[in-house]
């Protein structure tokens, strides 16, 4: 996993889904040229220029990103995207005994996503067009490198941003969320997984 797919913004600038491969391993921010590398003991290293090295876990960065000022978490435009959609569940066996049914995916298709007021986009470069109201989302669940999207009576839907962030796209989806039920009247969302529930 790269240091991207879990840091969404630099920590020196705060420019969202800045930071690109460099040479040995490691990343850089693409606006201040921050570097970021991982180092022992499952820490993230940043190194601003001319500035000393700081080296710190993965969850007190996030910590201190969360309650930084950072550039609008609304998407500017369609964020390119890879779907893929659960069409059917399937019985899950282990050692003879049975343990519950399990999503199977279907086969994954490139795309865009963009995210807007009440909804979201997916759209494929022969223009086939999805779109999932935000109301009808029952469960929003990231992954390292994927947002997976429950909608009521439809499908598991699993969404990998090959140049984002699903942790920044969460957010926006969250954040999204919380001012749609707000506008409705439907109260303050307290969690988000395993499904979306209401103060």
């Amino acid at each position: 996993m790269a240091i991207a797919d879990v840091l969404y913004a630099c920590i020196e600038c705060g420019r969202l889904e800045a930071l690109r491969p460099a040479d040995n391993g490691t990343e850089i921010c693409s606006r201040c040229g921050t570097r970021y590398r991982r180092v022992p003991y499952a820490r993230i290293q940043v190194e601003p220029p001319g500035k000393p090295a700081e080296a710190r876990s993965a969850g007190e960065w996030l910590d201190m990103l969360a309650a930084a000022s950072l550039e609008d978490l609304d998407p500017a435009r369609a964020e390119p995207v890879i779907v893929r959609i659960a069409d059917r569940r399937r019985p899950h066996w282990t050692r003879g005994h049975y343990l519950g049914r399990i999503e199977r995916f279907g086969p994954a298709i490139a795309g865009t996503l963009l995210l807007e007021r009440d909804r979201l986009v997916f759209e494929t470069a022969d223009h086939h067009r999805a779109e999932w109201p935000l109301l009808d989302l029952t469960a929003v669940q990231p992954s390292s490198r994927t947002l997976q999207l429950k909608l009521r009576n439809g499908p598991l839907v699993s969404i990998r941003f090959p140049e984002g962030s699903a942790v920044l796209w969460e957010m926006r989806v969250q954040t999204a969320l919380q001012d749609l039920y707000a506008d409705l009247g439907k109260g303050t969302i307290l969690e988000f997984q395993p499904r979306i529930v209401t103060r």
